[in-house]
């Protein structure tokens, strides 16, 4: 576990000249984790915070421009990080250094007092391999807006790439685009291949014809789903906005309203479903009249191949024959009881010899000819037989039970769609205005997602269909593909990459599963100390397999709407998240909070220090605090519970004449 043990900078924001932070590793290794750095509003916390962000990551993270302080008359400005840790004896200097008016930013690492060689983007890699990735450093380094945003979206997409990076999740995701390349390459090098190839070039021709509609489809899809997505988000808000300006009549009309709706998509999606099948089926059930055809066709295939089966023993009856024969004559002995035979004999099995091999001259090629038209006569048993199987396999009264129950969903859906239309009418007439211009809104536009909804099915099943068709087409190109040419080797490594897709899919589902329930048991844990409703909730979870959206759970197993919650509630839930996923992923970098205690409750606030004094992981506390004499800091009713883990605390001077800042060492609740 590194363990920061001194920042240095020169000329960085509002600390002009040299400005040091050096903390105590005695104490550090005696287990007191916790850096208190204390300051006013505006005299320099924040920049603390963005000196190691800088140090760390450069203009990718802050805008190198922006970090000089104004007044230094000397041009440079650099920031030093030191970092030891007790178990490896190991300690790691990181210096970013940049010069004014160029900003041309310059990295130099020393550890264990090697200077270490490499171009920037190498010294980066290694500072995130050694420190910690940029992407997941605002679990790491995080203030109260940091909290606000991840609470604001619920978790969700804000969250998803970075706690996918910390369980492990993006290089597999990566391999599998990898592999979509690979195959898309693969696909390529076969069209090319394909082109040289006089039978396979109709096949080559529609590939492309697919692949082009295909990839103009998947994009009229995306754009369709994005649109959803958006229209979705906007009746969510809608309807939040309108719960919470109505009454509670309003309310319990309004969730009513929901439920029929939902109710309402379940039964459309079900008829959909059912229409689809009913097609199928109707597409399908003149083919009955074709079964006892087939099954007399299937009859006439396997007398045809029982007649070739027998046609071929009598072939290698007589091939054994000559042979045994041919034996005898060689080695004047019958080569099944090895009794000598007379040369008058083998003169008579001679002659005898000859005339079989005279007539039976053609043998070989009479047996290939039998056995090639015993092969297609298989092949042709086969397809009769499969599409037999599908014949058979149809039930014309499964016609008769789908009509039945679309009729029925019709008949629902329309009593639904008049209770509805009361729902709304009522509303509308409760004579509260903005209830009334919300309706007219949420109707639009729910009928809008509704649209939305049939255009984004049906490009579904159109991309559906020509993956199928190019399956088909491929399918083909396997059986004239020759084994050995260089279509079958790349139809060969398609189906490997295929092969891998799949497995590499399947793995990364249940990795998913099972660390996304680890990391959910570390963060409801936490939860469940800092929120001051012990009694009502069990903790939280994901409210679904593919999303990381936060969803309390109580006690009596309900799961209350996130939107309707207080925010101070969700700000613990994203704290708890933050921290949980901190102490899941075992990095080995320090925690930095800015102000983070101002927009809590006391009792969560109290919560809080108990679990930072239960720490064991290096914690460096930025600070309010009044800068008037006697002026009281953020922490100072909670200071007491983590005292005795205090390892060092700084306090931040401003001469506000100069515009300049300064960081001393203080002793405020330190100390035993």
């Amino acid at each position: 576990m590194w363990l920061l043990t001194k920042i240095a900078m020169k000329n960085f924001k509002p600390y002009q000249s040299e400005v040091e932070i050096n903390i105590n590793l005695e104490h550090m290794v005696q287990g007191k984790h916790i850096i208190v750095v204390y300051g006013d509003n505006g005299f320099g916390k924040t920049s603390l915070l963005d000196a190691i962000y800088w140090a760390l990551y450069g203009k990718m993270e802050r805008n190198t421009a922006l970090m000089f302080n104004d007044r230094a008359s000397d041009p440079e400005m650099y920031v030093e990080l030191y970092f030891f840790d007790p178990g490896e004896n190991s300690s790691l200097l990181i210096r970013r250094s940049a010069t004014k008016w160029k900003h041309n930013e310059r990295i130099e690492i020393i550890k264990n007092g090697t200077a270490v060689k490499g171009d920037p983007l190498d010294l980066q890699q290694m500072i995130e391999d050694e420190i910690l990735p940029r992407e997941i450093s605002k679990f790491f380094f995080f203030d109260a807006e940091d909290i606000k945003n991840i609470a604001k979206q619920q978790g969700g997409e804000y969250v998803k790439d970075s706690v996918e990076l910390i369980l492990g999740l993006k290089p597999i995701r990566k391999t599998l685009d990898d592999l979509d390349s690979l195959r898309r390459s693969f696909e390529n090098e076969r069209k090319n291949a394909m082109a040289d190839v006089e039978k396979l070039r109709e096949f080559k021709e529609s590939l492309e014809k697919i692949d082009k509609e295909l990839s103009e489809k998947e994009k009229q899809k995306k754009e369709v789903e994005s649109k959803l997505q958006e229209k979705q988000e906007i009746l969510k808000q809608l309807r939040a906005k309108l719960a919470e300006s109505t009454v509670k009549e309003v309310k319990n009309l309004e969730f009513r309203r929901k439920q029929l709706e939902n109710k309402k998509e379940s039964l459309e999606k079900e008829r959909n479903s059912l229409e689809k099948r009913l097609s199928d089926l109707s597409n399908s059930i003149h083919l009955l009249i074709l079964q006892s055809i087939l099954e007399d066709k299937i009859g006439e295939v396997k007398d045809k191949l029982k007649d070739l089966k027998r046609e071929k023993t009598k072939f290698d009856e007589s091939d054994r024959y000559i042979y045994m024969l041919d034996k005898l004559v060689s080695e004047s002995k019958c080569p099944i009881c090895g009794k000598l035979a007379l040369s008058s004999e083998i003169s008579i099995y001679q002659d005898k010899l000859e005339k079989l091999q005279k007539k039976n001259q053609n043998l070989e090629k009479y047996k290939k000819e039998i056995e090639d038209t015993y092969a297609s006569f298989r092949m042709i048993y086969l397809r009769l037989s499969k599409q037999l199987d599908k014949i058979r396999g149809l039930d014309y009264k499964e016609i008769f039970r789908i009509c039945q129950r679309i009729q029925e969903i019709n008949n629902e859906l329309h009593t639904l769609h008049k209770d509805l239309e009361k729902l709304s009418n009522t509303l509308q007439s409760m004579g509260i205005a903005v209830v009334s211009q919300l309706e007219q809104q949420i109707t639009s536009l729910a009928d809008e997602i509704g649209k939305d909804k049939q255009r984004k099915e049906y490009y579904d099943n159109e991309v559906k269909k020509l993956i199928a068709s190019k399956k088909n087409i491929e399918r083909k190109i396997k059986i004239l593909s020759a084994k050995g040419s260089p279509t079958y080797i790349i139809e060969q490594k398609i189906r490997i990459v295929d092969n891998l897709k799949v497995a590499l899919g399947e793995y990364l589902n249940e990795l998913i599963e099972m660390r996304r329930k680890d990391l959910i048991e570390e963060a409801t844990k936490i939860f469940l100390e800092l929120t001051n409703k012990k009694e009502e909730y069990i903790g939280f979870e994901f409210s679904g397999k593919n999303d990381y959206k936060f969803q309390i759970i109580c006690k009596d197993g309900s799961k209350p709407n996130m939107d309707t919650i207080s925010y101070g509630e969700l700000e613990v839930v994203a704290l708890s998240f933050i921290l949980g996923l901190n102490k899941y992923s075992h990095m080995k970098a320090p925690i930095i909070t800015d102000t983070l205690f101002g927009r809590l409750s006391p009792y969560v606030q109290e919560n809080l220090a108990k679990f930072f004094e239960k720490m064991n992981i290096q914690l460096i506390l930025l600070v309010l605090k009044d800068s008037r004499e006697n002026g009281k800091t953020e922490i100072d009713d909670i200071a007491p519970i983590f005292q005795k883990k205090i390892c060092d605390e700084f306090l931040i001077l401003r001469d506000q004449k100069n515009r300049v800042s300064t960081l001393i060492k203080g002793k405020i609740f330190g100390g035993e």
